[in-house]
């Protein structure tokens, strides 16, 4: 199982079985995941909601609330309120997030799409070691 499909499953664990959708939802709770290690707690409701319309956007390219957060009725807005207390939990709880998730991987990057001088790959574009 890779680090992403652990982190997905840890925040699919938070949510009741009640209020998940019906089919394959491994592709949301990657998003979700995601959203985990780039923001942390301090993911919102609108990224919450982004990561389900991108998901939604190949499952059922039509459904009526693809369409912006703030667009949305407030009950529907609040659907994605436990899916964003699950990912807060779980990036808590791992301490992950815009804090440092990958133990001084993420920290050696430069700033502004440059390159450290700590980075192996010097001379190559800003990104986190795969």
């Amino acid at each position: 199982m890779t680090y992403v499909d652990e982190l997905a499953q840890a925040i699919r664990r938070e949510i009741p079985p009640r209020l998940l959708p019906d089919g394959d939802t491994t592709g949301l709770f990657r998003f979700y995941a995601v959203l985990a290690m780039a923001k942390g707690a301090r993911v919102v409701l609108e990224d919450v909601h982004d990561a389900w319309a991108a998901w939604m956007s190949e499952q059922d390219p039509k459904h009526q609330s693809l369409r912006p957060l703030q667009e949305l009725p407030a009950d529907i807005q609040r659907a994605d309120q436990p899916y964003l207390d699950a990912i807060r939990t779980v990036a808590r709880d791992r301490d992950i997030g815009l804090s440092g998730y990958r133990s001084g991987l993420r920290h050696d990057l430069a700033p502004e799409g440059g390159v450290s001088q700590a980075d192996p790959r010097a001379g190559q574009p800003n990104c986190a070691p795969g």
